[in-house]
């Protein structure tokens, strides 16, 4: 009896699956840069792993299926990761928004959590609410090692695109530029710091006493290492600075990124 109602539900999500695919239909979000990384031939499914590891997740949610899903408040992001899980994902990605403004973009796709976690062991790149943290660091642990057998095309996006997700650049108080690439995890925090050197940016880990670890992720404060992230592309076109930011709110990155590489700036407003 046991079986037979097993074999009626496999059935049914079968069917489930054949009906979200066939319902599957034209993409209807444009982004110009996702198009200009296609045609340049980017690792598609290595740049997603990067969404997931800065401002994404991937978490199971019954024995078989995973959700996927990226946040951000930045129209610019919410299109390009739209636009990156319709072409990787056999469904059809939903987008959603909430009271604060935060965008939600997820789909839920197994097969393509599969090929992630071949890249990345996990995604879960903190404690949970109620979790110890020494619980938690001998669960299996995001990485970002993957990167080491991609082409330079592929790891350039991949570092353009974590600091437009998780990426801020600012003016200190004696104008003084600071770049920085948030990250609470130590394991990847190094390994940032490691693949960032490699490309001429020379940062150091920077401690935040808010996050669990107590770590805040790589700063960036020579010229020299603002100049190397703007030689190979900077931010994604069009990211903008977040509310966050009192003075800076609605400017696009990039903009301030080429003022600060130009060297100590005075700060106004």
């Amino acid at each position: 009896m046991a079986t037979g109602i097993y074999e009626l539900m496999r059935r049914v999500r079968e069917a489930k699956d054949r009906a979200r695919i066939l319902r599957k239909s034209a993409c209807n979000v444009k982004s110009d840069v996702f198009d200009r990384i296609v045609n340049d031939g980017v690792n598609l499914k290595s740049l997603l792993a990067i969404c997931l590891i800065t401002d994404g997740s991937l978490e199971r949610t019954g024995n078989s299926s995973y959700r996927i899903a990226f946040y951000t408040s930045d129209n610019v992001l919410r299109d390009f990761v739209y636009s990156l899980l319709f072409r990787l994902s056999r469904y059809t990605p939903t987008i959603s928004k909430d009271k604060d403004g935060v965008y939600a973009v997820r789909v839920c796709d197994f097969h393509l959590a599969k090929e992630l976690l071949e890249l990345s062991p996990s995604f879960k790149k903190s404690p949970n609410r109620y979790q110890f943290v020494n619980k938690y660091l001998v669960e299996k642990q995001p990485t970002i090692r993957f990167l080491g057998s991609c082409d330079s095309k592929t790891k350039i996006m991949c570092i353009r695109f974590a600091f437009s997700a998780d990426g801020s650049i600012s003016l200190d108080k004696r104008g003084v530029a600071e770049l920085t690439l948030r990250c609470s995890h130590p394991k990847l925090s190094l390994e940032w710091q490691t693949v960032l050197r490699r490309y001429g940016m020379a940062g150091r880990l920077c401690r935040d006493k808010f996050s669990w670890s107590g770590i805040g992720g790589v700063r960036f404060y020579n010229k020299q290492s603002l100049k190397k992230f703007l030689q190979i592309g900077g931010f994604i076109p069009g990211v903008k600075i977040t509310r966050k930011s009192r003075v800076y709110a609605g400017i696009e990155k990039n903009t301030l990124l080429k003022i600060c590489s130009v060297g100590p700036v005075a700060q106004h407003g």
